[in-house]
């Protein structure tokens, strides 16, 4: 790599995890023939066809870095040059210019306002750098942690002035070994303050798109607002630039863009090329490199969640169950008296608490505590959306800190189900962020392995956070099982909460968040209390214990004391007697929570 002669560099970083397996959501804005593209060919399209006009302008040098999982679950990041520049971090767009790894006859597209479609096709030579390889989960930390050692290593070699380096970052979803912020707010502040500019690729055609957004007030808390934290300013010129293009930027705009649409990629990436376009090649560097932009660290305004609505003034339900001093702070297995009447709909609640927190959100962990709390939830939801019987009615809410430490309560789906806090059964069968691919080993029978290929859902993409206390949470999962009881008081089913965790909450932050449940009353009973532990210090699996004799934390332990005897246990204990006895509890300890749906089924049966 050369030293004083360099003008600059470009480090295009992509997302190349399953995620990117997942069609355009363009409508037909992406399509071969009358099948959708996928997002990883429609990105390579869009980057081989930026290097190849970035080729046409200044030369400076140019990173190509793809980063995944491994079959094994080790995070990657790697160059993808191929060819002769196999292996190679940086090249100059001189080099690339040479060295295409094939050239590709490719119909382009033409206005023709004589031809019936409106446009005519001609051949074109398309040269190609890119070609997506596509594995495994999206380690971000470790895909900028080694965009961050390029970057050092490449001002090292230089010994005169150079320009502001870009990173521009193409992704389709969330991060698997936890939040970058740390890692990009590092890069931000290295000496040649980097601009680094990131796009989200669209997970639903019917949610706008974020565009360059100029405050953190105004981007809806949740993956975009993330996103937004970890985005450079742009400068002037590029807001200049987008103005001209007629995209609506004010003077603090960041490089962003979320979910974003095919089109707005291709504009967003054309900001590279506008940006180095006076860019000298690298023998012409003399003068000093201009101003750069100032790393992203104003602090940003602290953010409450917002507040669950109240209960509609619905006449309220009669309570029919004394509440015991063992039981004074949730009611976990109340029965009905004989006086009550009885329940008259096939309807149920199930309500996900998604507890983010890691000892580490920026160690770069791909198999840390919250991807298999997250896997989990994704496998539930996946389950309830084939509820056969009556309705369900299902939500997540998740609880974390903001990159400011600032407690984060978030209650509502993204992608199709976008700003809604509680869906049917129904709804979630066809409201997936997306539906990925994996490969899985089975028993052939005859002493071989066959693979299947199985589809999952995703639902839920969220990072990891440091701890934050419980009890906001549960005030929001407090009102939306309030509203939901005031619409189904005939329910059949008390609300079900499943609390996903790691296992790290005291017993005292535990019960004040779990009295916050005790008010609630159905004519079944009070809420339903489950756990699911993913621990991060090891723990034997425990499944549905009787007794807390086999939990080693006092943590544990707490949440042994405020889980509900499982439903449908007395015919669970029929049915799978090494499993399940008629006083167990739902709690699950590294495993999975496989009896979620048996006592809904169960009371659904008898209406």
């Amino acid at each position: 790599m050369s030293g004083a002669d360099c003008p600059g560099c470009l480090i295009l970083l992509i997302d190349e995890s399953v995620a990117m397996e997942s069609l355009c959501q363009d409508g037909k804005a992406n399509v071969i023939g009358n099948q959708p593209k996928r997002k990883s060919d429609a990105v390579a399209a869009t980057l081989n066809t930026l290097i190849r006009q970035l080729t046409a302008g200044p030369n400076f040098d140019i990173a190509l870095v793809g980063y995944h999982t491994d079959a094994d679950g080790n995070a990657v990041a790697k160059p993808c040059w191929g060819g002769e520049l196999a292996g190679r971090d940086f090249v100059s767009l001189k080099e690339a210019a040479a060295h295409p790894v094939k050239v590709e006859q490719r119909a382009r597209k033409l206005p023709d306002p004589t031809s019936i479609t409106g446009f005519r096709e001609e051949m074109v030579d398309f040269p190609v750098w890119y070609t997506p390889q596509i594995k495994g989960t999206a380690p971000q930390i470790k895909a900028f942690e080694y965009s961050q050692g390029l970057l050092t290593a490449w001002q090292a070699a230089q010994h005169g002035p150079y320009r502001t380096p870009i990173i521009l970052h193409l992704f389709a979803g969330g991060s698997s070994d936890g939040n970058p912020f740390k890692v990009i707010s590092n890069i931000q502040k290295l000496p040649s303050n980097p601009l680094v500019i990131q796009a989200h690729l669209c997970v639903s055609e019917h949610v706008p798109a974020t565009l360059y957004a100029a405050s953190r007030v105004f981007v809806p808390a949740g993956p975009a607002r993330d996103l937004f934290d970890r985005c450079s300013p742009l400068p002037a010129n590029l807001i200049s630039f987008l103005k001209a293009a007629k995209v609506a930027v004010g003077p603090n705009a960041r490089g962003m863009v979320y979910n974003g649409r095919m089109t707005d990629i291709v504009q967003f990436m054309s900001l590279t090329k506008e940006f180095t376009r006076d860019w000298p090649a690298k023998s012409d560097v003399s003068a000093a490199a201009p101003e750069a932009p100032a790393p992203v660290d104003t602090p940003a305004p602290t953010i409450t969640p917002a507040p669950v609505s109240a209960a509609p003034d619905l006449a309220p339900i009669e309570i029919y169950d004394v509440v015991s001093e063992t039981e004074e702070s949730l009611d976990l297995n109340l029965r009905p008296t004989e006086q009550a009447p009885a329940p008259t709909e096939k309807a149920a609640c199930v309500l996900f608490m998604l507890d983010r927190s890691v000892a580490d959100p920026f160690g770069g962990n791909t198999q840390s505590s919250w991807t298999r709390l997250q896997d989990h939830v994704n496998s539930l939801l996946a389950k309830i959306a084939k509820a056969a019987d009556g309705q369900v009615e299902t939500g997540v809410i998740s609880y974390g800190t903001d990159p400011l430490g600032t407690v984060e309560v978030r209650q509502t789906f993204e992608g199709p189900l976008s700003g809604k806090t509680l869906v049917s059964h129904t709804e979630l069968a066809d409201g997936a962020l997306r539906i990925d691919e994996v490969q899985q080993q089975e028993p052939d029978g005859v002493g071989g392995l066959m693979t299947i290929t199985l589809k999952k859902k995703i639902y839920v993409e969220l990072e990891p956070t440091t701890a934050a206390p419980p009890v906001s949470a549960f005030e929001a999962a407090q009102g939306l099982m309030t509203d939901w009881c005031d619409r189904h008081p005939g329910a059949c089913v008390a609300p079900i909460l499943v609390h996903l965790t790691r296992g790290q909450l005291s017993a005292e932050e535990l019960g004040e968040a779990w009295d916050k449940l005790s008010s609630i009353r159905t004519l079944t009973g009070g809420v339903v209390g489950y756990h699911l532990v993913a621990t991060e210090e090891p723990h034997s699996s425990v499944a549905f214990p009787v007794d807390n004799s086999g939990l080693q934390t006092d943590q544990l332990k707490a949440l042994f004391d405020k889980s509900s005897t499982l439903l449908a246990s007395e015919r669970l204990e029929v049915s799978k007697p090494k499993l399940i006895k008629i006083d167990s509890r739902g709690l699950v300890v590294n495993g999975k929570f496989d009896f979620l749906m048996d006592g809904i089924t169960e009371a659904f049966s008898k209406l």
